[in-house]
């Protein structure tokens, strides 16, 4: 059930956080946040391809918040249908690395396809999950 139920959430979290509609970076509270934790937009894409490229298996790569104000920013994988949430992390962003998400197109190239991921990005949803990170957890 664990597994399912997972899947699930990691998948609809996943849908929510894409749009045709993408701009090239995050505004406001989360890009100063980025630039802080990570030194720059740019150094955090780069850290979230390395550690969804270099994830063993099938999983999912994170960038998590803890919960409330404070705190950093971190980049995180999950094996099978695992979620932050488990560990009282809020997650902000998140992108499949099972191959059906990317074996169509780009074959065993899972990295070619995180690069190209961000042009789908929905940068206004992660902005909204960072700044309502203190709610409860997942209301919607």
């Amino acid at each position: 059930m664990h597994h399912s139920a997972g899947g699930h959430v990691n998948h609809s979290l996943f849908w929510r956080t894409m749009t045709p509609d993408s701009t090239a970076e995050p505004l406001g509270s989360l890009r100063d946040a980025l630039c802080h934790d990570f030194g720059s937009v740019a150094a955090f894409k780069a850290a979230f391809e390395a550690a969804g490229s270099t994830h063993f298996g099938s999983g999912w790569v994170w960038l998590v918040a803890p919960r409330g104000t404070g705190g950093r920013l971190e980049i995180m994988t999950t094996a099978g249908h695992d979620h932050p949430a488990m560990k009282d992390l809020v997650p902000v962003l998140v992108n499949d690395l099972w191959e059906h998400a990317y074996y169509l197109r780009y074959e065993n190239r899972r990295t070619e396809y995180l690069k190209a991921w961000w042009a789908v990005v929905d940068w206004d949803e992660a902005s909204r999950r960072f700044e309502d990170r203190d709610q409860p957890a997942e209301p919607r």
